[in-house]
């Protein structure tokens, strides 16, 4: 979940001509919210925006939060945030979570923010066409991003292995949403993955010896141990005898490619190739896709979660890409 929180001296949002919301001195927050964005996303981004020490005390210095302040809050949902810009020069949105999910958390954003604040937050209209005007105080404007909690995270895995059951519920509500959606591209059985989840969460708790090791990657040790659960859950009841035979499903919807690219046959063309090249890829390949480009995971990362080293990562995924180029060449 990513947010844009701007100081402003007012606020406001007009659609279709009509004013929907404004405010006076406060903040104006600009929020994203991805495809593995959960509860505990808004926990962080809910207590970092209401204790931001961002407006002046009496000698001029930025240390008074809102709270103390008595300002005001304006809402507004802006999925361009998470927008994608490493290759060419047109965004893509793919990390950006689809209205089933992020409506629900948008809301528990705001409910959840009004809570903190101790007044109702305003917002615009999700998903609406929006005319946004404000008065940048300063200007202060602070870019937060959830997904850059690292060294919170590695601090509290080390607690979880140690046995601390606040940490537990922390990284468990961090993650659920990341665990399960990569979870159910192995399994589409969603009572399997949550059996899964679990399993790793237990085995993780108070094994000191995790928190002994080297330098944590917390989150793809997570996939990697749920990849591993899986397969031990999976190979007693078939015939998956390696790691390697399990299936990861990356289909994309055609339909949708054809509503999003619609006045773009060639376009269209391209991308339905490129999704059957890419769902024909090893098992291996998809999830080094998913884990680089859609998961947002270092290097470091996509190669702890599948179990190789580094450099075959980045060997791999410069193939992978190679190889669709020269598809979208022809």
């Amino acid at each position: 979940m990513k947010a844009v929180i701007q100081r402003v001296s007012h606020a406001s949002v007009t659609i279709d001509g009509a004013v929907k919301s404004k405010i006076g001195k406060g903040y104006l927050v600009l929020v994203g919210i991805g495809s593995d964005d959960g509860e505990s996303d808004i926990d962080y981004l809910v207590r970092k925006i209401v204790n931001l020490r961002i407006f002046p005390d009496e000698q001029g210095v930025m240390n008074v939060s809102i709270l103390d302040a008595g300002g005001e809050i304006l809402v507004v949902s802006q999925f361009t945030l998470m927008a994608q810009c490493k290759h060419g020069n047109r965004p893509s949105y793919i990390g950006a979570a689809p209205h089933e999910i992020s409506i629900p958390l948008y809301e528990k954003f705001c409910e959840r923010l009004s809570a903190a604040l101790g007044k109702p937050v305003l917002t615009g209209v999700f998903g609406a066409d929006m005319k946004v005007e404000l008065l940048n105080d300063g200007p202060v404007t602070i870019c937060m991003d959830t997904k850059n909690m690292d060294e919170e995270d590695i601090f509290l895995f080390k607690k979880l292995a140690n046995g601390d059951k606040t940490a537990l519920e922390i990284l468990y509500r961090k993650y659920y949403g990341l665990m399960m959606n990569y979870g159910l591209k192995i399994c589409s059985d969603k009572d399997i993955v949550k059996d899964c989840i679990q399993d790793v969460f237990v085995r993780i708790f108070g094994n000191v010896r995790i928190s002994n090791g080297k330098r944590l990657l917390p989150r793809a040790y997570l996939l990697a141990s749920l990849r591993n659960a899986l397969f031990d859950s999976l190979s007693r009841n078939s015939r998956i005898d390696s790691i390697d035979m399990l299936d990861f499903s990356v289909s994309i919807d055609e339909g949708r490619l054809a509503e999003l690219l619609k006045n773009d046959d060639e376009q269209l063309s391209k991308s339905i190739a490129l999704v059957k090249y890419i769902s024909a890829l090893s098992t291996r390949s998809k999830m080094a896709l998913y884990l680089k480009f859609i998961c947002g995971f270092s290097h470091k990362e996509v190669a702890l979660a599948l179990g190789i080293k580094e450099q075959s990562s980045m060997n791999l995924i410069s193939r992978i890409l190679a190889a669709l180029k020269e598809k979208i060449s022809k």
